[in-house]
């Protein structure tokens, strides 16, 4: 049985190519994942127009991602693997791994590719926490003013900065805990599926 397309009508021969391109495109969406920006890039000067691409790849480093560039075919390729020396009592991150397509036109050129704001940002969080002793880890309530410059200042940031990443932990111990009473409750009323583990 022969496949009919828009793009297959007598009139519009050799419209090939561009088929093959609109199949690539739809094959390449996948799930939605990872979410992505492109933006236009306002000229400067005699420079020619740019565009950027921005994914959301929170979680993968620099060595976890593949970009490729094959056949006007720009290819985000990112794979995880479970750690199995880290010691979870909660895990709310799944590892995964992802491939996101981009159908270039011609004209198109790929100029660089970067991670560096995430990353900067992740190794600062990094610091922060490496810089801690484990009982400053554990219960971060016992951080006053002298321990967090220390911290700090051997994590090269600022006490601002530190405090910032202790008011986010601090928000997310709390909101961790309402979904604890909140699954009590509904395991109380007849039963709802866990949410968090045991």
């Amino acid at each position: 049985m022969t496949r009919v397309t828009a793009l297959s009508h007598p009139l519009l021969l050799g419209f090939e190519e561009i088929e093959r391109l609109i199949g690539r495109a739809a094959k390449g969406g996948g799930d939605g994942y990872p979410p992505y920006n492109i933006e236009r890039i306002p000229r400067d000067g005699d420079a020619s127009e740019l565009l950027r691409i921005t994914l959301a790849v929170a979680g993968f480093t620099r060595d976890q991602l593949d970009i490729t560039l094959e056949d006007k075919q720009l290819t985000v390729r990112g794979k995880q693997q479970d750690d199995k020396e880290r010691d979870y009592l909660y895990r709310g991150i799944a590892s995964r791994q992802f491939s996101r397509t981009f159908v270039l036109a011609d004209g198109i050129e790929v100029k660089s590719a970067d991670l560096t704001k995430q990353e900067k940002e992740f190794r600062r969080m990094e610091g922060m926490i490496c810089a801690m002793t484990f009982q400053e880890r554990r219960t971060p309530q016992i951080l006053n003013a002298r321990r967090r410059q220390r911290i700090a200042k051997g994590s090269g940031v600022t006490v601002a900065e530190l405090n910032t990443l202790l008011n986010r932990f601090s928000q997310m111990q709390q909101m961790m805990k309402k979904m604890g009473k909140f699954q009590k409750m509904m395991m109380k009323m007849g039963g709802a599926p866990r949410m968090l583990p045991r």
